[in-house]
């Protein structure tokens, strides 16, 4: 399965795992596109700074589930969401959101371009 899930570009080798209600969560293998997101309000933009495949899940620190990344591969070129046709988050306050392998390897694709 396929993934973006919001992440800090310094700490994204351990994410969080909440899924939304209905959703699996991560699990062992699935890829994932990495995305940040600046500014305030109607201001807010968003852009992919790298994808990974999840090596392991479990419990973090807190107790909270988490998933674990291969090293992830940083893009040479940030992604922007304007970059794409619209935003491609389906669900705005989500932190892991399933999208199709698709939009996952539009954004691979669009990363490699200088």
């Amino acid at each position: 399965m396929f993934y973006m899930v919001r992440a800090e570009p310094q700490a994204a080798e351990t994410l969080p795992n909440t899924a939304g209600e209905g959703e699996r969560g991560l699990q062992l293998g699935d890829r994932v596109l990495l995305f940040e997101l600046r500014g305030e309000g109607s201001a807010v933009r968003g852009a992919f700074f790298a994808w990974g495949a999840v090596d392991r899940v479990g419990a973090g620190a807190e107790g909270q589930p988490v998933a674990h990344l291969r090293p992830a591969v940083t893009f040479k070129r940030r992604v922007a969401f304007g970059d794409l046709r619209s935003d491609p988050r389906r669900g705005r306050e989500g932190v892991v959101l399933p999208i199709t392998a698709e939009l996952f390897n539009q954004v691979i694709a669009r990363s490699h371009r200088g």
